[in-house]
């Protein structure tokens, strides 16, 4: 059984790639699979976001500073500092900081599933690259493909 988690800035593991940083806040094993949390921090845009993919788990976005441009099948959207994102399981989406100013995000995924290690793979994948080539890209989509990620189309820019 789980124990309730405290920890301070010290616990926790930080990764960066393409400018962005990801701050594991809450991994997988420490509560025992259910969820784990992440913290994203976005350059000034446009920066790098995901394509556009269905997950093999629950997503729940608060959008804790900037603005953060998402997109599903019901089309695309700003949402604000305060706003709060929930994308089922099986659901088309993709994210972006298109604003001229930072973003952060805190994302938590549900089940767990240890998809946090995604980041550090990522990171690893991605030391070095200066951009999203279609090789990379392609590299991007089988590295998801391990952590339930099918990759559907590119990373949305500028609307």
């Amino acid at each position: 059984m789980p124990q309730p988690i405290t920890q301070g800035p010290e616990g926790e593991r930080m990764v960066e790639y393409l400018g962005t940083r990801v701050v594991l806040r809450v991994r997988s094993e420490q509560s025992g699979g259910r969820f784990s949390t992440v913290e994203v921090w976005s350059p000034k845009g446009p920066a790098f976001g995901p394509p556009l993919h269905i997950d093999a788990h629950d997503e729940h976005f608060y959008v804790l500073d900037g603005t953060v441009t998402f997109q599903t099948a019901a089309g695309r959207w700003r949402a604000v500092a305060g706003s709060s994102v929930y994308v089922p399981e099986g659901a088309l989406h993709t994210f972006a900081n298109l604003d001229p100013e930072p973003s952060r995000l805190l994302v938590t995924f549900s089940p767990g599933q240890g998809f946090e290690r995604y980041f550090e793979d990522l990171a690893a994948l991605l030391k070095g690259v200066a951009g999203m080539t279609p090789d990379v890209m392609a590299s991007v989509a089988a590295l998801g493909a391990q952590y339930g990620v099918e990759v559907k189309g590119p990373p949305i820019g500028p609307a």
